[in-house]
């Protein structure tokens, strides 16, 4: 059973583990919002402060525990709550929307650059897709982690906002698809959240929420930056050619062979600077006509493919992993 299957089974929608560096962790399961709820209609007759429900229920700490227990889950709260205390996070919500088929996580690493600026947001980071045949624990983990990263990605780029992840559970999203955007909008909006496109949530996704929702994303096409695959490229480049001086010395990839896991939209373009730099280029994806496209556009590379049963590695000086494969 996953928390998500305990939230249904019982009539709830939300699970909040909040951490306290003093008083530990409390843990809340509640329900927030009546059943049939159109997220479609979100910021014109629906409100995030004013949803309605009519049997509102809230399961304080003891018996919120008692119930993950009942429900064997116990460990995966106790992994969460360790990734928490190690990584000093703040907070973890999870909502559920039953009807929809979909589950939002919030991971919130630190909310201190955010505090007292006068902003909506205090937060912000990706919206990272997974694939509801995950282990649920290890998704919510992966938004742990990541959030942590955005705190100091946000710090070093002197933001005024503090470090958070979301995770969004569900096999596919589509631009039209209003209500399901809709219930991640009113996520973004009760998270004090700056989102911001990640793996499988891309530009029409965000396009979309911000036309119908909210105005708390940034990228896609309409945003004043545009797309973030190039940028996002660009960065991991530039880490890639310090990474070699701090190796091998002169902080230069050519005549490096550099394995490149996934060639979807910053992968792409990270294979066409590595080849401009005269790196060696050794690149797998499970989406043949990506590698087919690549290769059409930087000329031919090296094709890796696991064999079934062996290691998934390859020998090179630098590997990179660009979320597809």
């Amino acid at each position: 059973m996953s928390f998500t299957s305990l939230l249904a089974s019982h009539g709830f929608d939300q699970m909040r583990l909040l951490r306290d560096p003093k008083a530990g962790f409390e843990l809340r399961i509640a329900r927030t919002f009546d059943p049939g709820i159109d997220w479609s209609v979100l910021g014109c007759d629906l409100w995030c402060d004013r949803l309605p429900c009519e049997d509102p229920i809230t399961l304080g700490d003891r018996a919120a525990r008692d119930l993950c227990r009942s429900a064997g889950l116990a460990d995966d709260l106790g992994q969460l709550e360790a990734e928490m205390d190690a990584g000093g996070h703040e907070l973890l919500i999870v909502d559920h929307e039953t009807r929809l088929g979909l589950t939002v996580a919030l991971a919130v690493h630190s909310s201190r650059l955010g505090a007292r600026r006068g902003r909506h947001a205090l937060r912000a980071g990706g919206v990272r897709l997974h694939s509801p045949r995950e282990p649920q624990v290890e998704s919510l983990k992966d938004a742990l982690r990541l959030a942590r990263a955005m705190s100091y990605k946000n710090t070093a780029a002197e933001l005024p906002v503090g470090g958070a992840k979301m995770v969004v559970v569900a096999d596919r999203l589509v631009a039209d698809d209003l209500p399901r955007l809709g219930f991640i909008a009113r996520c973004i909006e009760s998270g004090r959240f700056l989102a911001g496109p990640d793996v499988g949530f891309g530009g029409p996704l965000i396009d979309a929420i911000r036309a119908h929702f909210s105005r708390h994303i940034v990228g896609g096409s309409e945003g004043p930056s545009g797309g973030t695959n190039r940028p996002t490229a660009i960065g991991c480049f530039a880490a890639m050619e310090e990474a070699a001086r701090h190796v091998f010395g002169p902080a230069t990839l050519h005549g490096r062979t550099v394995a490149l896991q996934g060639l979807g939209g910053v992968g792409s373009q990270l294979a066409g600077l590595l080849r401009g730099a005269g790196a060696r280029l050794v690149a797998a994806d499970p989406d043949e006509q990506a590698l087919r496209s690549v290769a059409a556009r930087i000329g031919s590379f090296d094709i890796w493919r696991p064999p079934r049963s062996s290691q998934r590695s390859a020998t090179c000086s630098l590997r990179v992993r660009s979320g597809r494969s």
